[in-house]
């Protein structure tokens, strides 16, 4: 009978304690827990998860702590209390820390700027494969920013970015291959990058690539391909494709010519400080009723209220 009393003890003292550690257990800092409230912006539930783990020396914890200490999410905002934890992860080889201590340097945020500091991160961040770091980097040596200047290299470092699918190294690619600058010139690569910068929403390779079917680079001539680019590109609020759009809508080219919105666009593109727009909507004003300038200016100012979205 003592037997089985102490039997009976002895499983409930285990069973006690198996519940005890699965209770600590599911209460311990988790980070798939934490990442997982950090990507529905809980960031109250994400910070309880990944602060113990980041001071215990988790890279991807640290780097998500100081990622909600840059912008401010879940806690105050501070460049300076980010750069710690960043650094932390870097140190073991996190190329998003990497990466992001490489921006901090560039931009002189929570530190001085130190370009060859940035350069610094940013080479490690690119080397392990992180494209933003390798277009980041691209720009430097274009530049010669915390090193030489070597168009080359910044050439090579696009191209890892754009092949891995990255809009702006397509379009800095792209804008070599124009130019002939660390590479030889080719407007049929460089219409090929354009476009999938473009096509991503890349206002810059929207108006580049169009300016290569205005004027027959690398494609045909071709007004009406060059006007639905100037097009996508004004509605992002561009001076350039806004004062195109004048041009086109105003001499019809690639559109059927409507003055009154060649002078809406000219007029939107003017009061960007595009003196050729403002001689446009000057010249264009000439065959156009006082009634119809009325409205054209009003057509102007709510299209620029509608942040470009409502321009008709």
């Amino acid at each position: 009978m003592k037997t089985q009393r102490s039997t009976s003890f002895v499983v409930t003292l285990l069973g006690c304690l198996l519940m005890t550690g699965a209770a600590g257990a599911a209460t311990a800092p988790n980070l798939q827990r934490g990442v997982a409230a950090f990507d529905k912006r809980d960031y109250a539930i994400a910070l309880r998860e990944l602060n113990p783990l980041a001071e215990h020396g988790d890279p991807q914890a640290q780097y998500y702590v100081g990622l909600m200490h840059e912008n401010g999410w879940g806690v105050k905002r501070s460049y300076e209390q980010a750069i710690p934890f960043f650094r932390k992860a870097a140190d073991q080889g996190n190329a998003q820390a990497q990466f992001s201590l490489g921006y901090f340097y560039a931009n002189g945020l929570g530190v001085l700027r130190d370009y060859a500091q940035a350069a610094k991160f940013y080479r490690l961040a690119a080397d392990a494969g992180s494209a933003g770091a390798q277009v980041d980097l691209g720009l430097m040596y274009s530049k010669g920013d915390g090193v030489a200047k070597d168009e080359a290299e910044a050439v090579k470092l696009y191209r890892k970015a754009a092949e891995q699918g990255d809009p702006r190294g397509a379009f800095n690619l792209g804008h070599k291959y124009a130019t002939g600058e660390g590479v030889a010139q080719d407007y049929a690569e460089a219409l090929k990058w354009y476009r999938k910068a473009a096509d991503a929403g890349i206002v810059g390779a929207q108006v580049d690539l169009a300016l290569l079917y205005e004027e027959g680079k690398g494609v045909a001539k071709n007004y009406t391909e060059s006007f639905k680019l100037f097009e996508k590109a004004a509605a992002q609020g561009n001076a350039i494709a806004q004062g195109f759009l004048g041009v086109k809508y105003g001499f019809g080219q690639g559109v059927e010519q409507n003055t009154r919105l060649g002078y809406l666009w000219a007029t939107l593109a003017a009061d960007d400080g595009d003196h050729k727009a403002k001689a446009l909507r000057d010249y264009l004003e000439k065959d156009m009723k006082p009634a119809e300038i009325a409205a054209a200016k009003k057509a102007a100012e709510a299209c620029k209220a509608s942040k470009f979205q409502k321009c008709n």
